[in-house]
C-alpha cells in the first residue's frame, strides 16, 4: 500500500509542471483571434459545418437532401435544412448553429 507521504511527496515533484502547463494555456488564450463575424459568418460555412455533424450522425445518404438552405435568424443563430427530393417522402436533416462561436445547438432528422 502507498503512503500519504509517498503520494504528497509525487505530487508535489509534478507541481512545477502543472504551473508551466497552466501558464502555457494562460498564454494560448489570451492570444486567441476571435473573427468580427464570427466563426460561422456566412451560410456557406453553416452549411460546411452542418454537413460535417450530420454525416457522422446519418451517414452519406444524408448529402441526398441537397440542396441545404442556411437562414441566419437574429444575426445570431444559423438554422440549415436539407431538401426533400420531389417525389420522396421523408424528412430532411435540420441544425442549428451559434454564428458566434460555431456551438452546434442542436441536430434533428424529420421521418
Amino acid at each position: 500500500m502507498i503512503g500519504i507521504g509517498f503520494v504528497f511527496v509525487l505530487l508535489s515533484c509534478r507541481q512545477p509542471e502543472l504551473d508551466s502547463a497552466h501558464q502555457n494555456v494562460k498564454e494560448r488564450a489570451d492570444n486567441l483571434y476571435v473573427p468580427e463575424g464570427g466563426f460561422v459568418p456566412d451560410g456557406e460555412t453553416a452549411i460546411r459545418v452542418a454537413e460535417a455533424v450530420w454525416i457522422p450522425i446519418y451517414g452519406e445518404a444524408v448529402m441526398n437532401k441537397k440542396p441545404f438552405k442556411a437562414e441566419l435568424i437574429n444575426d445570431s443563430l444559423w438554422i440549415v435544412v436539407g431538401t426533400l427530393p420531389s417525389g420522396e417522402l421523408g424528412g430532411v436533416p435540420y441544425a442549428e448553429i451559434q454564428k458566434a462561436d460555431g456551438r452546434i445547438v442542436g441536430v434533428s432528422h424529420g421521418k
